[in-house]
């Protein structure tokens, strides 16, 4: 929780997202590969065989990794559908959270329309522009 904190405090700074889950533009960025060989767009999609994108006992990262590889294509398109059914006022912030927290949200619990991290962003935001009102005063 350290690192996502900082990443948070990091971001409303104007920083990058220092970690994954705030890169906002991760799917073929970050891979998750099993001991067999299989390669998942993210090592938290490796519980659902649609996110698997090839396997390197039989392909190349290259061929893996093409961007027009049609499993990282739907990928690709899912994400972005997934974005557009959160409304988030940090959404600069999250850039629309983790989509493996997207996945959970709305295919377990039903809900959309969150990243999951609004609280937490909303709680550091107010108190870090608390401080830097301080600061200047």
């Amino acid at each position: 929780m350290i690192r996502e904190f900082d990443a948070i405090l990091g971001r409303i700074l104007g920083a990058r997202g220092g970690v994954c889950i705030f890169s906002g533009d991760c799917v073929g960025k970050y891979l998750g590969i099993t001991p067999v060989g299989d390669v998942y767009h993210c090592d938290e999609f490796m519980f659902d065989d649609s996110y698997k994108l090839g396997n390197v006992r039989e392909q190349t990262f290259e061929e893996i990794l093409n961007p027009m590889n049609p499993k990282l294509i739907r990928i690709r398109l899912e994400d972005l559908e997934t974005k557009k059914s959160i409304s988030c006022k940090y959404s600069k912030i999250c850039n629309y959270g983790c989509p493996k927290d997207r996945y959970v949200f709305s295919k377990v619990y039903n809900e959309e329309g969150t990243c999951g991290w609004c609280n937490v962003i909303d709680h550091i935001y107010k108190r870090v522009m608390k401080d830097l009102g301080k600061m200047k005063e």
